[in-house]
Formats: C-alpha cells, structure tokens, sequence
C-alpha cells in the first residue's frame, strides 16, 4: 500500500497516538512537561505538513521527499515557490548542488554492503554532476539504482528497479512510500518508447534513455532527479529491512521508552541543523586539544614509526578497517619521515578534513585527510551525542602522496 499523508505512516500514527496520551497526562506531570509535549507535537505537525506539502508542490515534476532531506530547507522551498513548481524545481537542484550536499549525502549510503560496493563509481559520478558531464552521470546513476535494488533481496530473486511493478516498490511506514512518491514515479521511470524523439527531456524515462529513443536528456534536471531517485531507492531498502525487523519484533516498547527516543531524535536533528561549519590553524592556541588534530596525531604517527597494529581502530569502518599486515605492504615502498598538522576544517557535525604537511622519502606532499564520527558499530554520528571517535575515510599511501610541495612553494 502507499500512504496517502506523512500521517498515515505507522510509526507516525504510532507517535501521535502516544504524545497524546502524554499531553492529557502531562497536565498532571508539571507545567514543564506539558510543554515538552506540545513542543514535540508541534515537530510532527509541521513535519507532516512540509512533507505532504513538498509532495503537493512537486507533484506535477515528479520530485521524491526522501529521510535525507533537511526539513527547514524543505520547509523554505514550499514557503517561497507555493504554487510555482518551475521555480520550486531549481531551488531543490540549488539545494542538491550546495558545496559538500552529496558528498555528504552519499557518505549516508555506506550502511549497505551493495552501496559499499559501488561507492568508488558513485564518487566517480559526483564528480561528473558537479563538472556538468550530466550524459555521463544519468545512465550511471539509472543503472546503480537498477543494481543496487537486484542485490538487496537475492533471496526473492534478483530482479532491479525496472523490472518491479508499483506494488513492489511500496516503501513501508517511510515518505519515499508516499502516494506521489517513489511508486507513483516509476510508471515513468519504466516508460516505453518506440521511435527516436529528439525533444529535450526533463524527466526520468529510464528506457527511452538506456535504449538510446531520448538522446537529449543531458542537462541538469534529469541528472538532479537521477541522485533523488537514487536516495529515494536506497530509502525503499531501508523500509523494507525495518518491515522484516518489525514482523520479528517482541511487543511493542513501553511508552517511557518511546518518548525518550521521540526526543533524542529530535535533539539529534537540531544539534546537525544548527551546526555551524568553522576551521582552525595551528596559530591557534586550543588546536592541539582538537579530537581532530589528537587522532590524526596518532595515526600519523604509528604510520611513522610502522606500528601497523595500531592504525586500524582509527580507520572508518565504511568499507571495513583492513589489516595490519595489508597496511604494511601498502606502506613498504613509501616511508613517512615526518608530518605536520596545519589546518582542520569542520565542514559539516560529523565530517571533517584535516590538511597536513608531510615528507614520504625526500619529497614533501601537502594532502588533506578527511575524517567522520563513527560510534562503536560504524554508524555516522556527531560528537557530544553518541559515545564514539573520530576516524579517517582514507588510510593508503597513494592517499598521502598528493599535491607536492614544489621549490616555488
């Protein structure tokens, strides 16, 4: 089934159900308590409205509202362009092409093992969008979310996005599962095309494109809409994993419990909303009590003095630490003499880079080293929220020896 409001969802029904509860009983609790209720209402109000009111705006351009989108940006748009989809159209293309915006969001799909797989391709493809290869980057992007949907149930048998019929691509208690969301775009999406038409297309028509029908397909919009169908797939995935856990899961949990996760979501999106991107040299004079600076001290230096051992547990688990043996073979040729910390920048709550001086045999290189927070089980979180560190995305060798330092320098 699709959704016909945000509110329909069952984990929504299931809140609203729940604060409720606790709004009459609050009166009771204290006058602060009361409060906390209707402020928390007042949050799954307005995300419910932004959301169907993204859907209302956008419908006519086939847009999906997926779980990585940031409600107040969201919630400017459809304020700004109400009843003005054209202009609502290349604010949101605005928004995907901010500095950082997909990096940030394609670091999110490192949770499943078939993105993992394909992110040195996707790394590929972002760098094509952004230099406005888009001809490059729309079959690329059509043919990773075809894969990716064939390997997340091998066991029902394998079979991508365009061989699913509507009913196969409802995405449970998750807005993608809206009914002008993900199901209501893949009549598009599977669209047939019998003849060439050489009209400029501004939508996704993944046939008439891999079939070579829609040769003009190359501009901004159709490859924006590409990288919104593809989170709005990998939202379907995390749907249908937490549809499984929820047909295996022990009665439901007490309501003390269910509010406190209630509000440290909320706590958690606000602290990633207002967090404010800043950088620091090492002219200044709290740079070294950085958690930044401090791991990427250690790392640094175990790779100087080749403690293979103790480099591990400070790598991303993203793609899986590798091991100390494979990290000694990958240095063998290429000896960290020295190095120097002279920047950290934190561009976003949980990511941040680091830009390092260092000398690998006789040459000096000045790479820059980018770092997430990660809890124990590898999940992105941001400091001060989860109990976790700091850890590094890239660890080889072939990562340090960039950018020489030159006589001119």
């Amino acid at each position: 089934m699709t959704y016909g409001s945000v509110r329909d969802l069952p984990t929504m029904q299931k809140l609203f159900t729940e604060l409720e509860t606790f709004r009459i009983f609050s009166w009771f609790a204290g006058r602060q308590q009361h409060q906390k209720a209707a402020q928390l209402r007042a949050e799954l109000d307005r995300l419910v409205t932004v959301v169907d009111n993204f859907y209302a705006l956008m419908n006519t351009k086939h847009w999906i509202f997926h779980d990585d989108m940031n409600v107040d940006d969201m919630a400017e748009i459809v304020a700004n362009y109400s009843g003005n989809p054209d202009d609502a159209e290349q604010s949101l293309i605005a928004w995907y092409r901010k500095p950082d915006q997909l990096s940030s969001l394609i670091l999110r799909l490192s949770w499943h093992p078939a993105w993992r797989a394909r992110m040195d391709l996707l790394r590929t493809v972002e760098r094509d969008y952004a230099e406005g290869r888009y001809y490059a980057a729309v079959p690329i992007l059509l043919s990773l979310a075809d894969g990716f949907i064939n390997d997340i149930e091998p066991s029902k048998g394998r079979k991508g996005l365009h061989a699913r019929n509507e009913n196969e691509v409802d995405a449970w208690d998750s807005v993608v599962g809206h009914h002008q969301g993900l199901a209501q775009t893949l009549h598009l999406y599977q669209k047939s095309f019998s003849k060439l038409d050489e009209t400029e297309v501004h939508e996704v028509y993944r046939n008439g494109i891999l079939h070579g029908m829609l040769p003009n397909y190359d501009n901004v919009i159709v490859a924006t809409k590409c990288w919104n169908l593809l989170f709005a797939v990998n939202d379907f995935a995390k749907a249908e994993k937490q549809r499984k856990d929820a047909e295996m899961t022990p009665p439901p949990p007490r309501f003390q419990d269910l509010l406190t996760q209630v509000h440290k979501t909320y706590r958690f999106k606000k602290a990633v909303e207002s967090f404010k991107p800043y950088e620091i040299t090492n002219t200044d004079p709290d740079f070294e009590k950085d958690l930044v600076y401090q791991a990427c001290k250690e790392l640094l230096t175990a790779l100087t003095k080749r403690r293979w051992g103790l480099v591990p547990p400070l790598l991303s688990k993203i793609s899986g630490p590798p091991s100390p043996k494979s990290i000694k073979e990958n240095y063998k040729s290429s000896f960290l003499i020295n190095f120097r910390i002279i920047r950290i920048n934190h561009i976003a709550a949980s990511i941040c880079e680091c830009e390092i001086e260092l000398t690998i045999k006789d040459q000096d290189y000045r790479p820059t080293m980018r770092w997430i927070y990660e809890r124990s089980n590898g999940e992105l979180s941001i400091p001060d929220f989860h109990d976790g560190q700091w850890r590094s995305i890239f660890w080889g060798a072939s990562t340090l020896v960039v950018n020489p330092v030159t006589a001119e320098d």
